[in-house]
């Protein structure tokens, strides 16, 4: 049995948190201990102490060991704790090895690592580590991973090459090679991600709340009919893997507005806009040609019925047992039913016209609408002159000025487009009414028809009431497949038109989100503030889906230069970041490279005079850049207040990988003056 002595062996290592021994036996003293060994990690210097329990008969004890009749654990600790910001790069936030661990050890064991392991042991290597950074980690354990399980097996280390027994063997030299085999670095097909409609919710507050002073202060985002999750996220797109370079392909344009969160999938939804349109006006075109007799069934329905027409009238011309008087009045009915036929045929496809140009006016109302709800929300939004703005005064008068210019010139264009769309009901409405009577017409003419072709039965040969009725059954199945084909031609029609319209919703969203942000009141560097402030709280996960639908970048546990990428090129837009740092900054994932950068660039600093709200601030570790945040505010006394992606709270506790605020930061840091004048 353990005894008390042991006990207070196992209990004595320093950690903080509770002992893993205690936590993970049940009852620990109830079993014998066979024997304890300190060892020290080769790979990260840790200490751990290998506890050997002797076998036992109590199944609760085998139940507690997940079902498997183990009696040999390996139990972790660390000689430090977290701290309030995680060295990112130094450690790779491998806080598995961070925490107290407990690791089952079995005499089958495999020696497989999982994705922290993996990243443990090769960041050791700074050459290593930043090469495989700019890559992707992700991307890079996939490469070993073959039967995805998420674990690298030493058969699929020896699959890659088989003189290597483990991944600590794997050199430089060995990294580009395997890198360079994958033919374009990170694939160019990512899997279709996603979002939930809470976090398309979560990311609508993100942009139009910038200008509000706190998180908590959200104004309603515009809303378009229609538009639904699926429709506004964004799937397939982008790569989240390859270094700093990745690009999300984001557009830009000439204003330098910010972006939405899909706006680098806007040419995309563009794309897809102008299929659907067509798809569109190829339903309508396919329902003009059934009313027209254009379609193909219906043509030869319509041939059919001209062929038993023609063999009936010279069956009836050569048939001596009927009057010619007969004969002539049923040549000029048959005239007569003709020519109402195609005069029907115009009507409706005026119809169809009609009902197209309402349909195209109403998604023209629609989008103006939009519009017209984003520059008045933009309106609201403008904060009154106060003597705290006083230097955007200029600004304020000028941006409502431009606003209540744009509201009315769209209100405007509004109304023109609501007389025009009347204009047209009235003249559907009209002719209507004269299908109406067209049809009504017709309907007379078929009664005389058929009064004639009574008569004409009574008398005629048995080969001409033969033919008669091969007519009279082809003229009906004529009735029957256009009316088959129209059915068909309409459904097909609203279910374009449906689709047309969930992305014409999109769009009008993303625009209108657009607009606001084009038209609201505060420097680039707020604009980041507002944007990464009103992400805080957000989880690991959350985070993840958010920025990986958006075509960038989450390195699973070092993620925190990943966030202020995402957040600075959603803001400008990937081509329009302050000193082209999107593009020109080699690795945007890595911190030490971005420091790099911003020496390079002339834009790095300790002086906090210097910064501005949306500066970076880097954290230095053992003389290098190991963690990097967004500077949200400068205080009086020179400390800062930040916002930060995967970090630990102002208590030193590392929460789940969450986005969050520090206040008064005096750590040793430099800063990357993004935003100066």
């Amino acid at each position: 049995m353990i005894s008390e002595t042991q006990l207070e062996i196992l209990n004595s290592k320093e950690t903080n948190y509770t002992n893993p021994v205690t936590s993970n036996v049940q009852n620990p003293s109830a079993y014998e201990l066979a024997s304890t060994k300190e060892i020290t990690s080769k790979s990260n210097e840790d200490n751990y102490l290998e506890v050997d329990f002797k076998d036992d008969e109590d199944d609760e004890y085998k139940t507690s060991a997940e079902g498997k009749k183990e009696n040999t654990y390996t139990v972790s600790f660390t000689s430090s704790s977290l701290t309030s910001s995680d060295n990112d790069d130094d450690n790779n936030i491998d806080n598995d090895t961070k925490n107290a661990n407990v690791s089952k050890n079995t005499a089958n064991e495999d020696d497989s690592i999982n994705m922290k392991q993996f990243k443990q042991l090769l960041s050791k290597d700074e050459e290593n580590d930043e090469l495989i950074s700019e890559y992707g980690y992700d991307k890079f354990f996939e490469l070993f991973d073959k039967d995805n399980d998420g674990k690298i097996s030493t058969d699929e280390i020896k699959e890659i090459d088989d003189t290597k027994k483990s991944i600590s063997d794997f050199t430089t030299d060995d990294i580009k090679k395997l890198i360079n085999s994958d033919g374009k670095g990170a694939k160019d097909d990512e899997e279709e991600t996603e979002l939930s409609p809470e976090l398309i919710q979560k990311l609508k507050d993100a942009f139009l709340n910038q200008n509000q002073t706190t998180p908590a202060q959200s104004s309603t985002p515009v809303q378009s009919a229609g538009s639904t999750g699926g429709s506004y996220a964004p799937s397939g797109t982008g790569s989240t893997g390859g270094g700093g370079s990745s690009s999300s392909g984001a557009s830009t344009n000439s204003t330098n507005a910010a972006e939405t969160p899909d706006e680098m999938n806007m040419e995309q939804l563009k794309a897809e806009q102008a299929e659907k349109q067509s798809a569109v006006d190829n339903a309508n075109d396919e329902v003009a040609k059934v009313q027209s007799g254009e379609n193909a069934e219906v043509q030869n329905a319509i041939q059919e019925r001209d062929n038993a027409q023609k063999e009936y009238e010279e069956a009836l011309k050569e048939d001596d047992e009927v009057s010619e008087e007969l004969k002539e009045k049923q040549k000029e009915n048959q005239e007569q039913i003709t020519d109402k036929e195609e005069e029907i045929s115009e009507s409706e496809q005026k119809i169809t016209e009609a009902e197209e140009k309402i349909y195209n006016l109403d998604n023209e109302i629609t989008n103006l609408n939009s519009k017209l709800s984003a520059y008045e929300a933009s309106l609201s939004q403008i904060p009154a002159k106060t003597e705290d703005n006083e230097n955007q005064h200029a600004e304020i008068d000028a941006k409502k000025a431009e606003l209540e210019g744009l509201i009315a010139d769209t209100k405007s264009q509004i109304e023109s487009k609501e007389e025009e769309k009347s204009q047209t009901e009235q003249d559907k409405a009209d002719e209507e009414d004269n299908l109406d009577t067209l049809k009504s017409d017709l309907e007379k003419l078929e009664e005389e028809r058929e009064k004639i072709e009574e008569e004409i039965l009574k008398t005629c040969s048995p080969e001409t009431k033969e033919k008669l009725e091969a007519f009279k059954e082809a003229r009906e199945n004529v009735e029957t497949v256009k009316g088959e084909q129209l059915e068909l031609a309409q459904n097909n029609l609203s279910k374009a038109q449906g689709e047309l319209e969930e992305v014409n919703a999109s769009i009008n969203e993303l625009e209108s989100m657009q607009l606001q942000l084009e038209h609201r009141v505060g420097s680039e560097g707020e604009d980041v503030v507002a944007f990464a402030q009103n992400l805080d709280g957000l989880s690991a996960s959350e985070m993840k889906q958010i920025m990986q639908a958006a075509g960038c970048r989450f390195d699973d546990g070092a993620w925190c230069a990943d966030f202020v990428t995402y957040v600075t090129k959603q803001v400008y837009g990937n081509d329009e970041t302050p000193f082209d740092f999107a593009n020109s900054c080699s690795n945007t994932a890595y911190c030490p490279t971005i420091e790099n950068w911003a020496s390079e660039k002339g834009i790095l600093t300790s002086d906090s005079s210097q910064v501005q709200p949306g500066d970076f601030i880097l954290y230095t570790r053992n003389g290098r850049a190991g963690h990097i945040g967004i500077v949200t505010s400068v205080n009086a006394d020179g400390s800062v207040n930040t916002i930060e992606g995967n970090t630990s709270d102002d208590a030193g506790n590392y929460t789940s990988g969450v986005v969050n605020t520090h206040e008064n930061v005096t750590d040793a840091r430099s800063f990357v003056l993004m935003h100066r004048a």
